[in-house]
């Protein structure tokens, strides 16, 4: 595995063409097909540490289900049509192998209270690598990444007694020790974003810190300096603003009610694009319930941008 701080992100490649027409998903409570997303057409490169941006009912979850081969769930199917290509191979062509390079780390990770970090970490390293790594090689690995992660001082210790945001890195861990090559992180509260905090404040009970939204920055940012990518939906985006190299920001149109890809590219030009100081303050923009409503304008303006 290529260690941190090793990539060269001038030498990157893409590792992920989207190509996405339509996303319709089809409840299990009822069979009419909602819209939920129309038109993401973007590459990511090997590097990339990408935030998700976009207001309430926009597409964020959707469209990092879409990429991770997430089309059922115990509430809905989507429908995609269109072409995903990871390292060159069609998405769902090819899931079966696909699926062991993409790494999905929940916000809220399940665990054994009694399993070792060392031992938990190792065998999620034995199950991804075993038919083509020596034992040697894959204990290599496993020490490799403990330190990488910074879990030396508790590799030894029992899930159940080290901290929460320990438990975060180990669940990175787990994922980052095999060949994974993308990885995502969707917060599950990823609708209280700031217009949704300032329309709906009195429904919000326990929102996520900004310290944690911090942690779950620099669990994502070890798997991108060593030439993975990936992609993160955050509700506190400022606090981290320096560690993204891109952002995508979704709109949801008047016009058919779907999301659309309102910007695509490099943090700077962003708050240009919107005319803003703070990351925060796109989804302020472009949302129509608590912001300015300017989702269809920005939208617009930005097919227009790249049809140059």
């Amino acid at each position: 595995m290529t260690q941190s701080g090793h990539f060269d992100y001038n030498n990157r490649s893409v590792i992920m063409n989207v190509n996405i027409n339509e996303v319709k998903a089809k409840r299990s409570t009822f069979g009419k097909k909602k819209t939920l997303l129309k038109d993401i057409n973007l590459n990511i490169e090997t590097g990339d540490f990408i935030l998700v941006l976009g207001g309430a009912g926009a597409g964020k979850s959707t469209v990092i289900k879409a990429i991770t081969g997430q089309k059922h769930d115990t509430e809905q199917t989507l429908d995609i049509k269109g072409d995903i290509f990871l390292e060159g191979m069609n998405l769902y062509k090819n899931l079966r192998i696909l699926k062991h390079k993409i790494g999905i780390v929940p916000q809220y990770p399940d665990y054994r209270a009694n399993d070792m970090v060392y031992n938990t970490i190792m065998d999620s390293a034995k199950l991804q690598l075993a038919s083509e790594y020596s034992r040697q090689e894959i204990k290599q690995r496993v020490d490799d990444v403990i330190e990488s992660m910074m879990l030396s001082s508790i590799k030894n210790s029992m899930l159940g007694i080290i901290s929460g945001g320990q438990r975060k890195r180990v669940q990175v861990a787990i994922k980052a020790v095999g060949d994974m090559s993308f990885f995502t992180f969707d917060e599950p509260d990823a609708g209280l974003d700031v217009a949704g905090r300032v329309d709906q404040m009195k429904q919000i009970t326990k929102p996520i810190t900004p310290e944690q939204a911090i942690d779950n920055s620099q669990e994502l940012k070890y798997c991108t300096d060593s030439g993975k990518a990936g992609l993160m939906i955050s509700h506190y985006p400022d606090d981290v603003a320096d560690m993204y190299k891109k952002v995508i920001v979704l709109a949801k149109s008047r016009t058919d009610d779907a999301g659309h890809l309102a910007y695509y590219g490099d943090i700077p030009n962003a708050l240009a694009f919107f005319g803003v100081k703070k990351l925060s303050e796109i989804v302020l923009e472009i949302n129509y319930e608590g912001g300015r409503g300017r989702g269809d304008e920005f939208i617009q303006k930005f097919e227009n941008t790249r049809r140059g």
